[in-house]
């Protein structure tokens, strides 16, 4: 959901042993999607694409922000690593959140439950290529969202051929301090 971010400080106060899944992809092709859905309510950044753009860059700016202070594990996944190598991918997720393999964690396409987001139709398929890159087609239309990626430097690792980000650890040199307040 695009407001998860918001409540990771709850998250970690809460669950203090949890591990957080930042699950990431080009902020151009987020800006995109979200500008062709009509989403209303708590959602007016994102019928302009200048506070589209600055709403993405204080996403990621947050996270890092959480990176830096919390002294919970945040793995970090691109949406590109999951369709480079799917199994190898899972395989990192699974050993993160301390689960076995799974054969149906594969075929979670398959799975009949009830899904609320608006990439519900995707969640009923396999893992595929088609939103990376979408928006460069429409590069000139998006340029005051691109501009706002910039100027807020969400953009930084994803220049092609950009390393995968690794998972985290917690750069905070006083995480064992803040970890004995739980």
């Amino acid at each position: 959901m695009p407001g998860n971010y918001l409540y990771v400080w709850l998250i970690v106060l809460l669950f203090p042993k949890a591990k957080i899944i930042d699950c990431v992809r080009d902020p151009r092709d987020i800006g995109f999607s979200i500008f062709t859905f009509r989403f209303y309510g708590e959602h007016g950044y994102a019928h302009d694409l200048s506070d589209l753009g600055w709403m993405i860059g204080g996403q990621r700016r947050l996270m890092e922000h959480w990176k830096t202070v919390w002294p919970v594990p945040i793995l970090t996944l691109r949406l590109d690593d999951w369709v480079k190598d799917f199994d190898a991918t899972l395989s990192r997720v699974l050993d993160f959140v301390d689960l076995p393999p799974d054969p149906a964690c594969a075929r979670f396409y398959e799975g009949d439950g009830p899904v609320r987001t608006v990439s519900r139709s995707q969640v009923r398929q396999p893992i595929n290529a088609r939103g990376l890159g979408r928006w460069r087609p429409y590069a000139r239309e998006l340029a005051p969202l691109i501009e706002e990626l910039e100027r807020a430097g969400a953009l930084e690792g994803w220049e092609a051929g950009a390393p995968a980000p690794r998972e985290f650890e917690s750069r905070n040199p006083d995480a064992s301090k803040i970890r004995s307040l739980f």
